[in-house]
């Protein structure tokens, strides 16, 4: 074999052995795939508007006491507020008391006056009424709505030393989302 033959060979060994490298590195290959699923359940959804309505904040004044009562569970913001009146004297005396909603959600809210669970115990000495007793009202997404709540004595009782009159009253709201019809 010649000098000149031996180079030609080891040329086209050279490069059928790089062609059989480049080959074998083409032959392997990788797929990567990536899958999932999600899923919202109605309690996890429900868990999440609840915590986004509630009573944010109340009014400070002479003659009552206003609060906002923390649920149980302190991940969850408050839907119960109360009220203490006691500065009401005479027939006609009123006293009027704020209550903020909040809603947090990022759609808005309409809320409306449950009548079977709105009451006044003791409605021959008093009487309680809000700002938006009977009309539904609207609180739009990431706003605030102001309900406001007024307590009246009816007639002047007649009592003796030690006696008091006293109701107790009860305000509900049923709240529910606007569903947009955008999608």
């Amino acid at each position: 074999m010649t000098m000149r033959n031996r180079k030609a060979v080891i040329v086209t060994f050279m490069i059928i052995a790089c062609m059989l490298m480049a080959i074998g590195f083409a032959a392997l290959n990788d797929t990567l795939d990536i899958t999932g699923q999600a899923e919202v359940n109605h309690a996890n959804a429900q868990n999440a508007f609840d915590e986004e309505v509630f009573f944010s904040a109340v009014s400070t004044g002479e003659g009552y006491t206003a609060e906002i009562i923390a649920n149980s569970n302190p991940t969850l913001n408050a839907d119960t507020a109360r009220f203490t009146v006691t500065g009401l004297a005479g027939e006609g005396d009123s006293l009027t008391m704020t209550f903020t909603i909040s809603n947090n959600n990022d759609f808005a809210v309409n809320c409306v006056l449950d009548p079977v669970n709105t009451t006044v115990t003791n409605s021959e000495y008093f009487n309680c009424t809000t700002n938006v007793a009977d009309a539904p009202f609207t609180i739009a997404a990431n706003g605030t709505y102001d309900v406001e709540v007024t307590v009246s004595l009816l007639k002047t009782p007649q009592l003796t030393e030690g006696q008091t009159v006293s109701s107790n009253f009860s305000i509900q709201y049923d709240v529910t989302d606007i569903v947009s019809s955008g999608g």
